[in-house]
């Protein structure tokens, strides 16, 4: 019985402390995210409103997240090929040639978005703590967003 105890109490310690060493690495993501915008802000830093994103999308999903092949490569695939239909159309001279480029990839299939076009998400799939669904990231993965990922 005494050992039972003993292993309990071990086993409490061990959570308790792993538990903590998480929410300090939790908190050194979130202010190294907050250290880099704060830098971009004061011009320590070039100003990026996609590294930005990317950062907060990062602290929240624990580090989990790669900038190059989850965020920058997506996004650079996609506006090259905007940039190249926009050149096959012959759209150069219209004011409105990024924005007429920008709406046919998202919502037309075309070899850009591998004929799969961006769609919003009315799945209530996730809690309203749940953030996830929102992500910029994730709706470059599943070509799926909500009204806050989409734009």
């Amino acid at each position: 019985m005494r050992k039972n105890i003993i292993l309990l109490i071990l086993c409490f310690v061990v959570f308790v402390s792993d538990l903590r060493a998480q929410q300090v690495q939790i908190k050194q993501r979130f202010e190294s995210a907050y250290k880099e915008i704060i830098d971009m802000l004061e011009g320590k830093e070039p100003l990026s409103i996609k590294r930005s994103v990317f950062l907060a999308e990062w602290a929240y999903l624990d580090g989990n997240l790669d900038y190059e092949s989850d965020f920058f490569q997506p996004i650079r695939k996609g506006a090259d090929y905007m940039k190249r239909m926009i050149v096959a159309n012959r759209w150069e001279n219209y004011k409105t040639a990024k924005q007429i480029a920008l709406c046919n990839y998202f919502f037309y299939p075309c070899s850009g978005n591998g004929q799969n076009p961006f769609r919003y998400d009315f799945s209530k799939e996730y809690s309203e703590e749940d953030w996830q669904h929102q992500l910029v990231s994730r709706t470059l993965k599943t070509h799926k967003g909500q009204c806050h990922s989409l734009p």
